[in-house]
C-alpha cells in the first residue's frame, strides 16, 4: 500500500468519525423534553369565603421527548387532586388542585411544585398565583392603628359589615387589655354595618397593642378579631437619646496629624428638639452639667415654634484627660418638660 493510499484511508475515517459525532450532538440536544405552563396567571378570583376554589395548570411539552413530573409538593393551603405521570412531545397535560378559602384573609398565595426529568440543570418549576377572596365578615380597616401625641384624646374608628345573605350579629366577648382601650360599637340598621370606635387611654409616650374579640352568628366564623396597634409620641422630643463622642486623641487635636500646622476641628455632636403636640416650644437655655466650661453651645431654630438644632463643641484643651459621663440639658418653656436631660459621654487620652 502506497502513501497516498494510506491517506485517503485516514481521510476517509475522520470525515466518517466526525459524521457520527455530530449525529450523537444531535439525538442528544434533540431528545429533550421542555416543561411550558400554558395558562398562567397572576391573580384569580375573587371567591367567597369558606368553599374550597378548584383550578388546573396546564403543562405542555414543547420538546421533543416524553415530559415525566417525577415529584410534586403542594403549598400551604393547596391540595393535589390529579396529575400527569408523562406528557407527550406536542401535548398538554393539567394539575388538578383544590385551594382552600376559609381563614385566608382576602388575598392567599396557592401552588405547587413540580420536579421533570428535562435535561437540565434546574428542573423544579415553582407554578403559584394570588388568590382573591371576599371574606364572610370584612373590617375596614382591617386592624386599628392610632398614632398620636401624650395627654391627647386618641380615638379611631372602623367598619364591620358581613358578606354572606345571613344579616352579621356581632357580640363583644373581650377587650385586651381592659385597661389601655376603650371600645363603643354601634350598628347601622339601614346597612347591617358596625361601627367601632376605640380610643387609646395611655397617656404616656411608648408603643401598646390589643386586640377585640366578637362572638358572631357565622359557623364557619364563630369569632372575629380586630387587632389594635398604638403609638403615643412624647408631647417634646429629643434626638438622639444619647450623645457619645467617642474616644479623643487630645493630641492630634492640638498640634495636628503628625505634628503639623493645620489642627483637626474641634468634635462636635447635634441633637434635634422636636414639639409633637399642637403648642408653641421655646428654647430658654443649654447646658452641659457640671462641665459648661468643656462644651460651647449653638441653637438653631429649623422650624419655628416646633424643631430646634442644638450643636454642642467639646473644647479639647479644657476636657480632663479620662472619661466624663454627665448631661446635656435642655429648659424648655414647657411646663411638664422643663427640663430635658440627655446623657453625654467623652473619652479624652
Amino acid at each position: 500500500m502506497n502513501k497516498l493510499s494510506t491517506c485517503l484511508i485516514l481521510i476517509t475515517l475522520l470525515l466518517l468519525t466526525g459524521t457520527v459525532s455530530a449525529s450523537e450532538k444531535k439525538i442528544k440536544t434533540d431528545n429533550n423534553p421542555v416543561f411550558k405552563l400554558e395558562n398562567y396567571q397572576k391573580v384569580i378570583g375573587p371567591f367567597p369565603e369558606g368553599k374550597p376554589v378548584l383550578y388546573s395548570f396546564k403543562i405542555k411539552n414543547t420538546g421533543t421527548a416524553p415530559l415525566k413530573l417525577t415529584n410534586f409538593r403542594s403549598w400551604k393551603g393547596s391540595r393535589i387532586l390529579k396529575t400527569p405521570d408523562v406528557i407527550a412531545p406536542g401535548n398538554t397535560g393539567s394539575i388538578d388542585l383544590s385551594f382552600t378559602t376559609l381563614g385566608a384573609g382576602n388575598k392567599a398565595l396557592r401552588g405547587v411544585t413540580v420536579v421533570t426529568n428535562e435535561n437540565r440543570k434546574n428542573r423544579t418549576h415553582r407554578i403559584g398565583l394570588n388568590m382573591l377572596i371576599k371574606e364572610q365578615i370584612e373590617a375596614v380597616p382591617e386592624r386599628i392603628y392610632i398614632d398620636g401625641v401624650e395627654g391627647e384624646d386618641l380615638p379611631e374608628k372602623l367598619n364591620i359589615k358581613g358578606n354572606l345573605e345571613t344579616p352579621l350579629k356581632l357580640t363583644l366577648e373581650k377587650a385586651e387589655p381592659e385597661k389601655s382601650f376603650s371600645y363603643k360599637i354601634s350598628r347601622d340598621e339601614k346597612t347591617g354595618t358596625y361601627n367601632l370606635h376605640v380610643t387609646n387611654n395611655n397617656k404616656k409616650s411608648g408603643s401598646y397593642r390589643g386586640r377585640i374579640v366578637f362572638k358572631t352568628n357565622y359557623p364557619d366564623k364563630p369569632y372575629f378579631i380586630i387587632p389594635v396597634f398604638s403609638r403615643v409620641l412624647a408631647k417634646v422630643d429629643a434626638t438622639p437619646k444619647k450623645i457619645d463622642f467617642g474616644t479623643i486623641d487630645k493630641k492630634s487635636y492640638l498640634t495636628g496629624p503628625d505634628n503639623s500646622k493645620d489642627k483637626t476641628p474641634p468634635p462636635v455632636q447635634q441633637i434635634f428638639v422636636r414639639m409633637n403636640g399642637k403648642a408653641s416650644l421655646k428654647i430658654v437655655d443649654v447646658f452641659v452639667e457640671n462641665s459648661k466650661e468643656c462644651f460651647s453651645i449653638s441653637t438653631y431654630t429649623i422650624e419655628k415654634d416646633k424643631i430646634y438644632r442644638i450643636d454642642v463643641t467639646a473644647d479639647i484643651k479644657k476636657l480632663p484627660a479620662n472619661t466624663l459621663d454627665t448631661f446635656l440639658v435642655i429648659r424648655t418653656d414647657q411646663t411638664d418638660y422643663q427640663l430635658i436631660k440627655v446623657p453625654l459621654k467623652i473619652n479624652t487620652k
